[in-house]
C-alpha cells in the first residue's frame, strides 16, 4: 500500500517595511500558487499591526531582527528604502533566510559585493527585486532582438522621470538616505542597457544636476557597449517624462512604453507596417518576481538565472561609476 502523498508547503514570507510598495507586493503575492505571508515588521508604531490587519497577515513585529528568525519565514522581502538595503538584507541573511530586496540591491556596489559574498557563505539566496526582468514581454523582447527584427542594437535611448513636491526630509531629496534620481529612478534604464545589450558597458559617462542639498535632480547618461551600442539614458526627480525605451537598429526600431514595468511594446522595421506585441497581465506584476523566487527556492537554486548577481553587480558598477565622475557620495561611504 502506497503512503499518502504529502501536498507541497506553501513558501512563507515575512516582509521588512510596510510601505505602499509592500502592500502591493502582498496584493500580488496571491496571484501566485502556495505563497502565503506570515509576519510583517515595520520600526514604524503601528505600521506593522496595520498592514496586518488588512493583509490577513498573522503576525506584526516591531523589530526586524524578531521577524529573520522566526521559523515559519523561508524568504524575506525586503522593501524599505535603499540606504537600508544593505543593513536589512545582511541581517536576514545572516540568519539564514532567502532574500527577496528592492533595487536598487544597495547603495554602490561594495555593499552588493558584500551581500553577494554573504549569501554564497550561508549557502542562501538571494536577488535584487528589479521585476522589470521577469514581466512575460520582456522575454519576447528579448527573443525579438535575438533573431535580429532591427538588427543588432546601435542606440538605446531610455528615459524615467517623476515630478513631485518633496518635503525637505523626503528619501527622494535627503542626502543622509542616498538621494536622488539615478538610484532610486535611473536603475531602471541602467539596467535596461545591461539587460538589452547583454553585457556591461565599455565606457560611462555623464552630467547630472544638482539640488540645493547637492544630489542629483536629474541625470544624463552615455554609455558604450563592446559591440558598439551606445545608450542616452535620462531620470529626473523634478521633471515628468514618459517612461519610454527606444532601440534602434538597422533594420529598423522597437519602441517600449512604461518600459520599467511593460506589457506591449511596437517595431517599427523599416520600409514596413508597424506591428505591435502585447502581453496583458492581471495585477500590478510583482507576482512575475515573485514567482522567480519561487521557482528558484523549488529548484534548490542559491540565484536567479534570469537576473544573476553578476548583473546587479555590474548595474552598481555603472552607476557606481557615474557618481565617480560627478564626486557625488553619500554618508558612509
Amino acid at each position: 500500500m502506497n503512503a499518502p502523498s504529502m501536498a507541497p508547503r506553501p513558501l512563507r514570507w515575512g516582509i521588512l517595511g510596510c510601505g505602499n510598495i509592500a502592500a502591493t507586493v502582498a496584493r500580488d503575492l496571491r496571484l501566485v500558487p502556495d505563497q502565503v505571508i506570515t509576519a510583517v515588521a515595520s520600526a514604524t508604531p503601528g505600521k506593522a499591526a496595520a498592514f496586518a490587519a488588512i493583509h490577513g497577515v498573522a503576525t506584526a513585529l516591531t523589530r526586524y531582527e524578531d521577524l529573520v528568525v522566526r521559523d515559519e519565514v523561508d524568504v524575506v522581502y525586503i522593501a524599505t528604502s535603499h540606504e537600508r538595503h544593505f543593513d536589512n538584507a545582511r541581517l536576514a541573511l545572516a540568519a539564514g533566510k532567502a532574500v527577496l530586496c528592492e533595487k536598487p540591491l544597495t547603495i554602490n556596489a561594495r555593499q552588493a559585493r558584500e551581500l553577494a559574498d554573504l549569501a554564497q557563505r550561508q549557502g542562501v539566496f538571494l536577488m535584487e527585486a528589479w521585476w522589470t526582468r521577469f514581466f512575460p514581454i520582456i522575454d519576447l523582447l528579448l527573443a525579438d532582438l535575438a533573431a535580429g527584427v532591427i538588427g543588432p542594437v546601435r542606440l538605446l535611448q531610455a528615459d524615467f522621470g517623476i515630478r513631485s513636491s518633496w518635503a525637505p526630509d523626503h528619501r527622494m531629496v535627503d542626502p543622509a538616505r542616498a538621494a536622488g534620481a539615478l538610484l532610486d529612478l535611473g536603475v531602471y534604464p541602467v539596467s535596461f542597457a545591461h539587460l538589452v545589450y547583454g553585457a556591461a558597458p565599455t565606457a560611462v559617462s555623464g552630467q547630472m544636476r544638482a539640488t540645493d542639498r547637492g544630489v542629483d535632480a536629474q541625470s544624463s547618461l552615455l554609455l558604450s557597449f563592446p559591440a558598439g551600442g551606445q545608450a542616452v539614458l535620462t531620470s529626473a526627480i523634478d521633471v515628468q517624462v514618459p517612461h519610454q525605451a527606444r532601440l534602434y537598429g538597422p533594420e529598423g526600431a522597437i519602441v517600449v512604453d512604461d518600459f520599467f514595468h511593460p506589457s506591449a511594446y511596437t517595431i517599427h522595421p523599416r520600409g514596413g507596417p508597424a506591428r505591435r506585441i502585447e502581453r496583458p497581465f492581471p495585477g500590478s506584476g510583482y507576482q512575475f518576481e515573485i514567482a522567480e523566487v519561487a521557482a528558484c527556492l523549488g529548484d534548490g537554486r542559491r540565484e536567479s538565472i534570469r537576473r544573476p548577481l553578476a548583473d546587479t553587480l555590474a548595474v552598481m558598477a555603472t552607476m557606481d561609476a557615474v557618481r565617480d565622475s560627478w564626486g557625488l557620495r553619500y554618508p558612509g561611504e
